[in-house]
């Protein structure tokens, strides 16, 4: 894990348990990261788009 992911990995982990928010948009940008990453790494699972959409259509709520 380099140091991008650790703090993705953060920034969501602070979001789940509900110490903060995401009025900076730093929970989308790291769930798209964590995402890449591990469709890349499985080759399979979601893609960064499909969490951009998510977002976009506010099914998550940062």
């Amino acid at each position: 894990m380099n140091i991008s992911e650790a703090n993705a990995v953060n920034v969501v982990l602070r979001y789940v348990l509900d110490d903060t928010d995401d009025s900076d948009g730093r929970l989308q940008q790291a769930t798209e990261l964590l995402a890449e990453k591990a469709n890349k790494a499985l080759g399979a699972g979601l893609r960064p788009e499909q969490i951009r959409e998510a977002f976009e259509n506010g099914n998550c709520t940062g």
